[in-house]
């Protein structure tokens, strides 16, 4: 059996380089298996919202009671609940996104602007463009071995 390299850089044993992982159709590595996770997703949101907000009360609770114990304990607090705000504000992007694609786009439209708030202080606004002006599909990564 021969090893390939995996993602993080270590040698696995696995098929052949190039070879279509498994779950895959034939000429889309892990496509099968990516469309279950896509559909699993979409099941589970909301039950991933519920929980979100479940551990950003708990964090906020834990906060509370560090900030009344004082001292070098009191200081964690703010640091937890910034945590909990973040927690809150996911599980909320989970509710009122209806799916996995849509916040794909959405994710694409704020990397996309924030690229474009770059150009000319970060970024070369001749690059910017022509970065922008190239399809998504362009921009994606080309799976191992092709």
């Amino acid at each position: 059996m021969a090893t390939e390299q995996g993602w993080n850089g270590e040698r696995r044993p696995g098929a052949e380089p190039g070879a279509p992982e498994p779950g895959g159709p034939p000429g889309e590595p892990m496509g099968g298996l990516r469309a279950k996770a896509r559909e699993r997703m979409e099941q589970r949101r909301e039950e991933l919202a519920a929980r979100a907000e479940a551990v950003r009360r708990r964090l906020e609770e834990q906060a509370a009671r560090l900030e009344e114990r004082g001292g070098a304990a009191r200081r964690a607090g703010p640091m937890l609940r910034r945590a909990a705000d973040t927690l809150g504000k996911g599980g909320e992007y989970l509710r009122t996104h209806r799916s996995t694609d849509e916040i794909r786009r959405d994710v694409e439209e704020r990397v996309r602007a924030h690229i474009r708030s770059l150009a000319g202080s970060h970024f070369d606004p001749k690059v910017v463009e022509a970065f922008l002006a190239l399809e998504p599909e362009a921009l994606a990564p080309v799976p191992a071995g092709r």
